[in-house]
């Protein structure tokens, strides 16, 4: 017998195109065709071609969670597969697409699900962030505080192992630069107490806050005071004249002369006269500058 090698001949089969096999929307085993004609004489030879699905692997949606386990929930099509953890944690079934993870501590952790099919493969990670609500070991508005006339204040706040903070106002008016930001500023507080609240939330753990009260005083000008040295009411106390540091105070007795002048007055008027006598008790009249466009006129009696 003589053994004839014949170069040449046609494929035939599905997925076949001249030479070339293109697995594309093929599954399973296909019969190729290997033919080769010679002088009126024809030879064929048969073999398969197993052609896998690749799987298609998805993990999830990155998400937070509150406490140290997660429900995690993958699709895959087609394959076997399984879970890793390569930051730590355990798996109730590593094998199964649906299982629950724990870790050991708060914190962010990656978790892969890997399915092969045959000799394809395909992987995808999810990120989980874990919260606790031991995290916020400290959330402080800061200490209550009372002001003249200024409808502003800088706030500065603490929340300790929060993710996410928020200024808002329960009681009396304002608006701040930044409601999220711990440090920050607050404008048009109104006139009287105004109720702040820092709210601080770890993740998706319910939220703790803390709130602050900014009690602002409107300018005051007593109509009289009593000088005797019992440590009440002694001096002329205008509430807010602190705020308008060029201010003059000038008072007449009743008939027009100048008994007390101050500039820059501060609270400090005894009842004395410019001439460091005692003034009797009297009704009075003042004129108090605080700027150029703003002045106030009355009386005020002392009574000792």
């Amino acid at each position: 017998a003589l053994a004839v090698t014949v170069a040449g001949g046609t494929w035939s089969g599905p997925g076949v195109n001249g030479h070339a096999f293109d697995p594309a929307s093929l599954d399973g085993e296909q019969m190729i065709v290997h033919s080769v004609t010679q002088g009126g004489c024809t030879a064929t030879a048969e073999g398969t071609i197993t052609v896998l699905t690749s799987p298609v692997v998805d993990a999830g949606n990155d998400d937070a969670t509150c406490g140290l386990t997660y429900a995690l929930q993958a699709t895959t099509t087609p394959g076997a597969g399984g879970w890793s953890a390569p930051d730590g944690g355990s798996f109730t079934d590593p094998a199964a697409a649906s299982t629950t993870i724990q870790v050991d501590q708060p914190g962010t952790y990656r978790f892969i699900r890997t399915v092969t099919n045959g000799p394809c493969s395909d992987a995808d990670t999810v990120v989980i962030t874990f919260h606790t609500t031991g995290q916020l070991v400290n959330v402080d508005a800061g200490p209550d505080r009372v002001q003249n006339i200024h409808t502003s204040a800088e706030l500065t706040g603490i929340a300790d192992g929060a993710t996410t903070t928020h200024w808002s106002i329960v009681r009396g008016t304002g608006v701040f630069n930044d409601a999220a930001a711990l440090a920050t500023a607050v404008h048009g507080l109104a006139v009287g107490p105004n109720i702040l609240v820092l709210s601080a939330q770890a993740g998706t753990c319910p939220p703790r806050s803390d709130t602050l009260t900014i009690t602002v005083n409107d300018l005051f000008i007593p109509t009289g005071f009593s000088p005797n040295g019992d440590g009440m009411n002694d001096t002329f106390e205008v509430v807010g004249v602190d705020v308008f540091a060029d201010n003059t105070l000038t008072v007449f007795n009743r008939w027009g002369q100048v008994v007390y002048s101050a500039a820059a007055y501060a609270n400090q008027w005894d009842g004395r006269g410019d001439n460091g006598q005692e003034l009797m008790d009297d009704t009075y009249y003042y004129v108090l500058k605080l700027d150029r466009a703003s002045t106030y006129n009355g009386y005020l009696i002392i009574k000792r």
